[in-house]
């Protein structure tokens, strides 16, 4: 190692961790900013983020997963840093469950997103559409 610390506001201050999760964005905004967390935001020049929005009620669950998705990887980089803070877990499986769900039923309703929800009578994972086929389900 190449130095050490001992005193964890120090390690907190050079590393820039933060121990305040009320700053934690929901999924809509982290998909749209491409950080779940208030104070990380830098924005690029004169760049204003834009919402994703949806044609249809497919497009719209998908988006929906994307954004679940994105919180459920962003908040799990957070918690590799800080693996104690319970609050940050909470909000962890809390989303994972939702994408989890989310996932199943548009795997039901539309086509399978992901091989493991695979849940038709027969093999179907092949057989659908991918969803940047738009052409295919429209």
């Amino acid at each position: 190692m190449l130095f050490t610390v001992n005193d964890d506001s120090l390690f907190n201050d050079y590393f820039n961790i933060s121990n305040d999760y009320n700053n934690v964005l929901d999924p809509k905004e982290g998909l749209t900013l491409g950080n779940m967390f208030k104070d990380e935001y830098i924005p690029y020049k004169n760049y204003n983020p834009r919402l994703l929005s949806s044609n249809n009620e497919r497009d719209k669950e998908l988006l929906l997963i994307r954004q679940l998705c994105f919180a459920v990887i962003d908040l799990n980089l957070k918690l590799d840093t800080d693996p104690n803070n319970r609050d940050l877990f909470n909000l962890f499986k809390k989303y994972n469950k939702e994408l989890n769900e989310r996932i199943e039923n548009y795997s039901l309703k539309y086509n399978v997103l992901d091989l493991n929800y695979d849940t038709k009578d027969k093999y179907t994972w092949y057989q659908n559409p991918w969803p940047w086929e738009e052409s295919k389900y429209v």
